[in-house]
């Protein structure tokens, strides 16, 4: 059995501290709101070089008991080798700040691998059935392979697991995931404003906490 990677987590990666990722870069997308607690999240990370824990779904927990199981039945189930990534945090070649940890990719072609537990069965089954992809995992394989392309990477395969099915042998379904250059060219635009945008949070930050240190001196400075 595979062991768990404990550099796929911040605390544990320094790497990540303060970058835009594959696997939060929808929050900064979906919403006003989001977008702002997100540059302000990431330019505290950049100050500080520090980061916190953020909120863990069930699902997020499953996903990581999960993984390395899912990448040893893989294994079986396919008859193919899955390659693991080191340093699992890689860094866009050109785009500062901006980097993904894909979950793997086949040893015999250069196609990612991303794989899912989800802990309803329907989503799975929905997979199997109809290929369905939920948007926030497009978005997450799109920044990955924006990171991935300069290796060679072009398409990503989208895996399901759940292994309550595996005696039927339903366990794993799979969706080749292909975006155009177009499309992986347009998020990389977005990474790069919402990079200026945390730049651009930092520097406003440096230059208020004089104006504050003026102000609260003031009496001092009066004599």
């Amino acid at each position: 059995m595979r062991a768990d990677n404990p550099f796929h987590e911040p605390d544990n990666d320094p790497t990540r501290i303060g970058c835009i990722t594959a696997s939060d870069l929808l929050d900064a997308l979906k919403t006003a709101k989001g977008r702002k607690t997100y540059v302000y999240k990431k330019a505290t990370e950049r100050i500080t070089k520090e980061t916190k824990q953020g909120f863990i779904s069930a699902a997020m927990v499953r996903g990581q008991e999960l993984e390395a199981e899912a990448k040893h039945e893989l294994e079986i189930f396919s008859e193919r080798q899955v390659k693991d990534f080191k340093p699992a945090f890689i860094k866009h070649e050109l785009l500062k700040g901006f980097g993904a940890s894909p979950d793997g990719c086949w040893a015999d072609e250069n196609t990612l691998i991303e794989i899912k537990c989800p802990e309803n069965p329907a989503y799975h089954l929905d997979t199997v059935n109809e290929k369905i992809i939920k948007p926030e995992y497009q978005t997450q394989m799109l920044a990955q392979l924006s990171v991935m392309r300069s290796r060679g990477f072009d398409r990503c395969d989208f895996i399901s697991y759940y292994p309550a099915l595996r005696n039927d042998g339903s366990h794993f379904a799979v969706v080749s995931f292909v975006p155009s250059l177009e499309e992986i060219m347009e998020l990389e635009e977005k990474v790069m404003v919402l990079n200026d945008e945390i730049e651009e949070a930092i520097k406003k930050v440096q230059a208020r906490k004089k104006a504050i240190v003026n102000y609260l001196r003031r009496t001092n400075a009066k004599k």
